[in-house]
């Protein structure tokens, strides 16, 4: 049993370093439960967490250090700039309140979709799994270790996402009509500020492969 629940607890701590940094998918998991619901937001969630799973399995194959040596990752992180800078922009336009809400796409397809996107296009997603591909190839050395790593990755995940939805339940009782609207528009600042971030050295590092 050892040798299976050892990499499973270092999956989940994988997991919970994938999700817990403050970026944009914490902010926009943040402002989808002050906006609209929990459920959408934890959606949102499944989302990012499947994209993980993605690059998971993309390392798992040798392609993600493959695919970060070329000329489509800056590529791929502009794109993730503009889709960060689009949301930002998103958050001023954005109803304080869920009552209010009528104007938001509801839908949990739209809330997945919006997940899986923004994580698959953050470079820096790319870069946190490779910063542990050597330990994570030192764990998976079968199809079974892989699943194990898979499931342990996932429970990480979906384990802080479940912890901040938790914390912004209990806390958000407390917050006036202004203070969600501050939230949003503090929360679409940083988004932009994030976004232009990335992009900048998305487009440097793309200059640089020219």
């Amino acid at each position: 049993m050892e040798s299976i629940l050892n990499p499973f607890a270092i999956f989940i701590i994988l997991g919970l370093g994938a999700a817990a940094p403050i970026g944009p998918i914490n902010i926009e998991i943040m402002r989808r439960h002050l906006n609209i619901s929990w459920v959408h937001a934890l959606v949102f969630g499944l989302g990012a967490c499947l994209a993980d799973l993605v690059y998971l399995a993309l390392m798992g194959l040798g392609l993600l250090e493959l695919f970060s040596n070329s000329i489509y990752m800056p590529v791929f992180g502009i794109l993730g700039a503009l889709l960060v800078f689009w949301f930002g922009i998103m958050s001023f336009k954005l109803p304080s309140t869920s009552k209010s809400g009528d104007s938001i796409n509801k839908s949990f397809s739209k809330q997945l979709f919006d997940g899986v996107l923004l994580t698959f296009l953050n470079p820096y997603n790319v870069i946190f799994w490779l910063s542990v591909s050597v330990q994570i190839n030192n764990l998976v050395t079968n199809k079974g270790s892989l699943l194990i790593g898979g499931l342990g990755t996932i429970t990480g995940i979906l384990l802080w996402v479940i912890l901040i939805n938790l914390i912004i339940y209990f806390s958000k009782k407390k917050l006036t009509h202004k203070t969600v609207k501050i939230i949003n528009y503090i929360s679409g600042v940083i988004l932009i500020v994030l976004a232009s971030y990335f992009g900048y050295n998305s487009i440097n590092l793309l200059l640089n492969k020219l």
